[in-house]
């Protein structure tokens, strides 16, 4: 896998460049990929729910949540709060 971010060091990663096949499919995968500075680069976007996060990550998430509204900007939203039970949320539909 390829990476830009080193998460455990909190520091970028030494770049390393591949090229695919022309049928490719490029997945990113990061909790930041929504900010208003690449929003709209993305032709399908995930948000996944996952269970609370503790300390102060979860107040630096509050805030990119608060101020970028990731979950009601993707594509889809997967609710992966109870592991064992995955569910893709439709939010975009009509109750009658």
């Amino acid at each position: 896998m390829l990476a830009a971010w080193d998460a455990a060091r909190d520091a970028d990663r030494i770049q390393e460049w591949t090229t695919g096949p022309a049928d490719a499919v490029l997945l990113l995968v990061g909790s930041r990929l929504q900010r208003p500075s690449v929003r709209g680069r993305w032709s399908y976007t995930i948000w996944v729910d996952l269970a609370g996060e503790a300390g102060a990550a979860a107040s630096i998430a509050d805030d990119y949540r608060d101020a970028v509204r990731p979950r009601e900007a993707a594509t889809a939203v997967v609710d992966l709060r109870i592991v064992d039970e995955p569910k893709r949320l439709y939010l975009d539909y009509c109750a009658l």
